[in-house]
């Protein structure tokens, strides 16, 4: 009996032994399946983005649009016309001219040379005579260009009149006008030229103004731009005005004891300029005061010869200038 039971209790723990077992290996195979499947999860899940990173900016707007270019337009230069000037001196304005003209927005330039080279010789002789815009207007439509420029130098007094024309050739009409008078040195014409073309072509608002200086004035000089007055110069020797537009100007020097004096200027589009404002000292022959001591002196010789000394009788001695006055008595 007791071996049974013996044989019994040893089968029981068998089997608690292998159910305990079986129960371990299904929870450890459970386990297993789940650090596999988190596994496979995280895999399969997108990658989060790191906490530091900074969200990504919203693009830039973009810039407006700029507006749309102006065509370009074709324009011929007909010869300068520059009586009593050499002709290398007008060939070299007309070049300058060609130049101002060209840096013009939206303007391609056809100069001389080049119509020349497309004209016949018949036709260059026309051109050569012709000075009339409808003339002109007509030779450019063999050319097919959309604007002419007519330009002519003459003297006017010690000076020279640069004009110039902007003619379209389709209504053989005048569009604009430009006439500068230089009163100043002729080696300063093509800078008129210059200014001139810029007047001509550019819009008011491409052409830009440029500030005036006036320097190795006196102290005290008072200066006068076109007649307006701008002010003292300072000690320095100079004063620099605003802004001053394109075209002929004045510049007028009045200073205390110097003599007065106007200087023309050229101004083209932000080209700073510079005037000297020296001024001459007023000759002391030329003063009131200088004029006011000749004068006294004058009175005194004159006075001194009227007084002369004229003998009245034995021992007097008269003026005859205001009343008598005896000055000596001779023995």
């Amino acid at each position: 009996m007791t071996s049974s039971k013996r044989t019994v209790r040893a089968l029981l723990l068998l089997t608690l032994l292998t159910a305990l077992v079986a129960d371990a290996s299904a929870k450890s195979g459970r386990k297993a399946g789940s650090r596999r499947g988190k596994a496979s999860a995280a895999a399969s899940a997108p990658a989060a983005e790191p906490a530091s990173a900074p969200a990504a900016s919203a693009p830039a707007a973009s810039p407006p649009a700029s507006a749309p270019a102006r065509p370009r337009q074709r324009v011929a230069i007909f010869d300068l016309r520059a009586p009593g000037l050499p002709d290398n001196t007008r060939r070299g304005l007309m070049d300058v001219l060609t130049k101002g003209v060209a840096e013009a927005p939206g303007l391609m330039v056809v100069s001389r040379d080049e119509i020349a080279a497309m004209l016949d010789a018949e036709a260059q002789k026309q051109l050569m005579g012709c000075d009339q815009s409808s003339c002109m207007a007509e030779i450019a439509g063999a050319l097919d260009v959309d604007f002419i420029v007519a330009a002519a130098v003459t003297p006017l007094g010690q000076g020279s009149v640069v004009s110039l024309q902007l003619i379209n050739q389709r209504f053989a009409n005048v569009m604009n006008r430009v006439a500068l008078t230089w009163p100043g040195d002729p080696q300063r014409l093509p800078e008129v030229i210059e200014a001139a073309a810029q007047l001509l072509v550019l819009e008011p608002a491409e052409r830009k103004p440029a500030p005036l200086q006036v320097v190795d004035a006196a102290p005290e000089t008072e200066v006068f731009l076109d007649e307006r007055s701008l002010g003292l110069v300072d000690t320095s020797g100079t004063l620099t005005a605003a802004a001053v537009e394109v075209g002929i100007h004045a510049v007028r020097l009045v200073a205390p004891g110097r003599q007065p004096r106007e200087v023309p200027f050229v101004v083209r589009s932000a080209s700073p300029v510079r005037v000297n404002g020296a001024t001459d000292a007023i000759p002391f022959y030329t003063t009131w005061w200088f004029w006011g001591g000749v004068a006294a002196v004058g009175a005194l010789v004159v006075g001194g010869a009227v007084a002369a000394v004229l003998v009245l009788g034995e021992g007097t001695v008269e003026v005859s200038a205001g009343n008598p006055v005896v000055v000596g008595v001779m023995p």
